[in-house]
């Protein structure tokens, strides 16, 4: 038994023979990081609440869309909070999570995804008169929207770092793709629970199917780029676009400051007042980025592997001899 609390612990870095332990002591790690970011948030929360002379206890809130935000930029606890971990406890440099310098710019590449994904789903669901334009949201508002973009790099980062960059990279050292998958899948979902389970069924089936494909998409792209900034990139555009461009409800949460104004029929196909996310449009869609980011993986493992092949093997200098 004291082998077995052993192998768990979180707060150290002594090797794990058995890799169901080893799965057990990196979800564990998630964890800890996970509550810890929740209180330390609930923390600056109170504290923003204090100093802004909010009455809690009578009910005084900050406006729902502004505290929504707050929480994402709180996520950036999270963020610091993984790498010191990774640092201090892992004894590992934060390069080890994905998040090489040279590779920085590879966000954009996440973003140029995300954005033709959006556009095929947005312009599926306007040819099928699911979602009708109707023009510019009077109520925009263009700093709000400037600032749920901070918001959503913070809260996409901190996310990628989390399950993509501590749990699959941990992962992939000892299993195959498909459970890293399966693992980040489960604790992607942690965050998006709460949600999940107040919808109808029938939405919150077709949630957890668009929550896989996704998440089976970030797993792609960290094993095709080898680094988060690419998955975070696709988050944070397919976050800002929904919410601050399209207005569609995020995380249970809809902008009513968004750019432009949709006027949405009540269906399945378009997720209805749930949000896009929660169509079965969204589903189709995300089913064939798939199927091509695993046909491109594929081809990359096999010039990967032809590159292998056909380098020159180093010649071994025969020794020296003292003549």
């Amino acid at each position: 038994m004291e082998n077995f609390w052993t192998s768990i612990n979180p707060f150290t870095n002594n090797h794990v023979e058995n890799r169901w332990l080893y799965l057990i002591k990196v979800v564990l790690k998630f964890g800890v990081i996970y509550i810890s970011n929740i209180f330390a948030t609930g923390i600056l929360l109170l504290l923003i609440h204090l100093i802004g002379g909010y009455d809690i206890f009578y009910g005084e809130f900050i406006q729902a869309e502004s505290l929504e935000l707050i929480i994402y930029y709180g996520h950036v606890i999270s963020i610091v909070l993984t790498i010191v971990f990774v640092k201090k406890i892992d004894k590992q440099p934060p390069s080890s999570l994905g998040i090489k310098k040279r590779d920085a710019w590879k966000f954009s590449l996440g973003m140029l995804y995300a954005f033709v994904a959006v556009l095929i789903v947005l312009g599926v669901l306007v040819i099928f008169k699911q979602y009708h334009f109707i023009g510019l949201n009077p109520n925009r508002n263009i700093k709000k929207v400037i600032f749920s973009l901070g918001a959503f790099v913070i809260y996409a980062l901190a996310e990628e770092l989390l399950c993509r960059g501590l749990i699959e990279n941990r992962l992939k050292e000892r299993f195959n793709i498909h459970i890293c998958v399966i693992v980040s899948f489960v604790v992607f979902c942690i965050p998006h629970l709460a949600e999940l389970f107040t919808y109808q069924p029938k939405y919150s089936v077709v949630a957890i199917i668009n929550l896989l494909c996704i998440s089976y998409i970030f797993s792609l792209l960290l094993d095709v780029y080898d680094n988060v900034y690419v998955c975070s990139g696709f988050h944070t555009t397919w976050n800002v676009l929904f919410y601050s461009v399209i207005g569609s409800n995020i995380n249970g949460s809809i902008s009513e400051s968004s750019i432009f104004y949709f006027k949405e029929k009540n269906s399945l196909l378009n997720g209805g007042a749930y949000g896009i996310e929660y169509g079965l449009i969204t589903n189709i869609v995300l089913i064939v980025f798939v199927i091509i980011l695993s046909f491109v993986l594929r081809e990359v493992h096999k010039r990967q592997h032809s590159k292998l092949l056909l380098a020159p093997k180093k010649q071994e200098k025969p020794p020296k001899t003292d003549l």
